[in-house]
């Protein structure tokens, strides 16, 4: 490289090596013991939970470590800006207290006086927060919009964390130290989350929701209601969501249902119970399953699905009497009969369905002419009597309702012939 000449050395900005022996001036204020150590031993290790008692040794420090206060309180305020670059969001909470000890402690030390810089600390970190919380929310939304119809759930914790920053941001607007912008903006963040998470997280949330205050969080979530659908759902998601359904009607104190949600329901369930397969149908027959849950709550609904249901069982036992009066398949008629015995026995079980009793007539009279059939024709009349046990078999399914307590019935010693509501509960 390129020599020096002793002149630049003069220029040189290292500081020169003292000798070994002699005593340097840092080494010099070094030594001088501080009255306080201990204090600023413990100022400079400190955490937040402890940063209150560290206020109290502050203003109890006299005699002649007073004049060490300036030197304290500079390391202290220092301290809490490093504690406060750091915060998770649970501790913006003890956060404020800190900062109302600090400013009580202003009377005794005024050192201790929160600079505007420090309060501005923990508003800058709960937008940290929610910059954060809005980018897991756009992918989270932008997934769940794309992956499924929103059934299982699984965003509780964006819930959550949004609830908190909600609070805190209103917090920290009431101690003067965030804007009302930060409110603004969680609110915001919350409507959106309301707008798109599932029902089945939704249903979990509505109290804390509605805690807020908030109107249009209400407006959202029933908003949510009145569009939810059972639609293109299997039945585990069916089920999952008329659960959301009832439990966010009861959580919000709505009659079962509000009219926009019982008319989208009687719509829809009837088509639905029109299209299923016969094994989708036997499983919404079950007494947790979602068309369960749906018609128990509001009698209209039971109406409709009814209606539905009891047409369809009757039209199968009417076309299965048809073909056995047209093609003589005795084996055929019987697998048939078998099976609608089956769903037939399943849907009255749990009070699903309710003949009315034209229907049952109509079917007694098909049986009577297919009865009346084989007596005419020596070839058949062996079938006479299978068909007189199938049309008896049959009468009884249809003219059962379980839908009211027998018992009930017997105490009060009447039975009436218009069929009762559905149970409500």
């Amino acid at each position: 490289g390129m020599q020096t000449s002793p002149l630049s050395r003069r220029y040189d900005l290292k500081p020169p090596v003292p000798p070994a022996n002699a005593p340097s001036p840092y080494q010099a204020n070094a030594q001088a013991p501080l009255q306080n150590a201990a204090l600023m031993t413990r100022i400079t290790q400190m955490r937040l939970p402890e940063a209150t008692s560290v206020v109290e040794a502050i203003l109890n420090v006299e005699g002649e470590g007073e004049v060490e206060l300036p030197m304290l309180c500079e390391a202290y305020h220092q301290r809490v800006a490093d504690i406060f670059n750091n915060l998770q969001l649970a501790a913006l909470g003890p956060a404020v207290a800190l900062i109302t000890s600090m400013s009580e402690a202003t009377q005794t030390v005024p050192l201790l006086k929160p600079e505007e810089k420090l309060k501005g600390l923990l508003e800058s970190r709960l937008n940290c927060f929610l910059h954060q919380s809005a980018r897991i929310l756009d992918a989270r939304v932008e997934n769940s919009v794309h992956s499924n119809r929103n059934a299982q759930g699984g965003m509780l914790g964006e819930f959550d964390h949004l609830l908190l920053c909600h609070e805190h941001a209103e917090m920290l607007a009431h101690n003067g130290l965030a804007s009302l912008k930060s409110v603004k903006k969680t609110m915001e963040h919350l409507l959106r989350l309301v707008e798109s998470a599932p029902l089945v997280d939704l249903q979990h949330r509505v109290c804390e929701l509605l805690k807020t205050g908030e109107r249009s969080l209400e407006e959202g979530l029933l908003d949510r209601l009145k569009h939810s659908s059972m639609k293109n759902r299997t039945f585990v998601d069916m089920r999952a969501v008329a659960d959301a359904v009832v439990t966010m009607h009861q959580k919000m104190e709505l009659p079962l249902f509000i009219p926009e949600v019982e008319e989208t329901l009687c719509v829809e369930l009837p088509g639905l119970v029109k299209a299923w397969n016969l094994e989708r149908l036997q499983m919404e027959c079950e007494t947790e399953a979602g068309l369960q849950t749906l018609t128990r709550a509001s009698s209209r609904v039971w109406d409709s699905v009814n209606n539905e249901l009891s047409n369809r069982l009757f039209q199968w036992m009417q076309e299965t009497i048809s073909n056995l009066r047209q093609s003589r398949g005795m084996d055929k008629a019987q697998a048939e009969i078998g099976q609608w015995k089956k769903m037939a026995l399943r849907a009255i079980s749990v009070g699903l369905v309710a003949f009315a009793p034209e229907m049952k007539d109509k079917i007694i009279s098909l049986f009577a002419r297919c009865y009346d059939d084989c007596l005419g024709n020596p070839h058949f009349s062996q079938h006479a009597d299978e068909i007189d046990r199938m049309l008896f078999q049959v009468a009884v399914i249809m003219g059962a309702d379980r839908r009211t307590n027998p018992a009930e019935i017997r105490k009060a010693g009447t039975f009436s012939t218009k069929p009762a509501l559905p149970r409500i509960g």
